[in-house]
């Protein structure tokens, strides 16, 4: 039977600490095959919610070494030279988008618009945090 709510936690003189095992398939990235972190705390929920976000931390991290060593089917065919840029998002960024948005929206706007946002610099003159 699987543990659903697996919290990771071993208590030792009152202090807990957050322990886990590290998968098989990775075990060659680490010095042990487990992991062992005192979480400074002789509270169980400041224990439990400390372990929840390690465990969670811990297993995208994990997750994005496996996909890094996954061979990428038919990457026979992929075109040899093709620029990085082309495997990458398209999607705007954040940092773009609000520029824009201040661009498009602050039209005949006050001074407290672009302070907001991040846009008037010391001197009181209009300047962009994205250059």
């Amino acid at each position: 039977m699987v543990d659903k709510d697996a919290h990771y936690l071993m208590c030792k003189g009152g202090v807990y600490y957050f322990t886990r095992h590290v998968p098989n398939d990775l075990q060659k990235h680490y010095v042990k095959n487990r992991i062992v972190m005192c979480l400074k705390t002789r509270s169980k929920n400041a224990a439990l919610k400390a372990s929840h976000s390690l465990a969670s931390k811990l297993d995208d991290f994990w997750l994005k070494m496996r996909i890094s060593n996954i061979d990428v089917p038919a990457s026979d065919l992929l075109i040899k030279g093709q620029p990085v840029e082309a495997f990458t998002s398209c999607a705007p960024k954040l940092s773009g988008a609000l520029e824009k948005y201040c661009q498009l929206k602050g039209i005949g706007r006050g001074d407290q618009f672009f302070k907001g946002n991040g846009h008037i610099a010391s001197d009181g003159s209009q300047s962009s945090p994205f250059t």
